[in-house]
């Protein structure tokens, strides 16, 4: 992930929306985290 090793590299600002590395890394889990849960539901269907 390529904000994972810019954060690694020391760079803390970027030129998204958010401007924090950080954010961007929780708001790309959140997505994953709530992707994933949407599949777990439509396989299991509860």
């Amino acid at each position: 992930m390529k904000y994972w090793k810019t954060r690694r590299a020391g760079l803390s600002r970027s030129k998204c929306v958010l401007r924090d590395t950080r954010l961007m890394l929780a708001y790309l889990g959140l997505i994953a985290l709530a992707a994933l849960a949407a599949i777990v539901y439509s396989l299991t269907g509860t």
